[in-house]
């Protein structure tokens, strides 16, 4: 019996030209997220209490918007900040 799984699980370009907003993107899942997005052609804007963290996705074309998301006034920036650069999100990955 052959192995009929697929080599890849997304097609490519799947996400290519949407927007999508990654909270906890600094590490773990959240980073994991991101780059499977971006690698699926997704425009980022992320988001991270350690601002560190993200700094390399910059020179990616992402857009990172240091936050707590604890508070509102942070969470209005962000959105804010996304749109004002990106133009529109089409989707949230929460963490």
């Amino acid at each position: 019996m052959t192995d009929q799984r697929p080599t890849q699980l997304f097609a490519p370009g799947l996400f290519e030209g949407k927007v999508v907003l990654v909270t906890g993107a600094a590490g773990g899942v959240g980073a994991a997220v991101a780059e499977l997005l971006f690698s699926l052609g997704a425009r980022l804007a992320l988001t991270d209490l350690d601002a560190s963290a993200l700094a390399n996705w910059t020179d990616r074309g992402a857009v990172v918007i240091p936050a707590d998301l604890r508070r509102v006034d942070d969470c209005e920036q962000v959105v804010a900040g996304t749109l004002a650069e990106l133009g529109r999100v089409d989707a949230l990955v929460s963490r």
